[in-house]
């Protein structure tokens, strides 16, 4: 059983990383952000959570200079996620603040909710 799920864990790792180098060879932040994004999610449900903040602040940088307001707020959120994780708690705060901002501005109440039960 945990073989096999490392096995999926390295299959999926390597399908994020090439879909990584396309989006560069693309030049195409949009999709570079998306596939960084994933492999951040996919460090973090690994309890990797160094690599999982590494790899958000990189999107955030990204989303942030091709202005992706949603994925921005999506980011922050886990962002936020980690730094919970890590007992870093007034980094996690200042990540849900900012998102919670940015979906009161998009009137995203699905991500406000998620932002704030998290910050309760």
């Amino acid at each position: 059983m945990v073989k096999e799920r490392q096995d999926l864990t390295t299959d999926a790792q390597k399908l994020l990383e090439r879909s990584q180098e396309i989006a560069t060879q693309l030049n195409d932040d949009n999709r570079l952000a998306r596939a960084l994004h994933q492999r951040a999610r996919l460090q973090e449900r690994l309890g990797r959570w160094s690599e999982a903040k590494d790899l958000y602040h990189h999107t955030l940088t990204l989303r942030e200079r091709i202005r992706d307001t949603v994925g921005i707020a999506t980011t922050l959120h886990q962002l936020g996620n980690v730094f919970f994780n890590q007992a870093e708690h007034d980094m996690a705060i200042n990540s849900y603040e900012r998102a919670i901002i940015l979906e009161r501005q998009l009137e995203d109440e699905q991500g406000l909710a998620a932002s704030l039960m998290q910050m309760a």
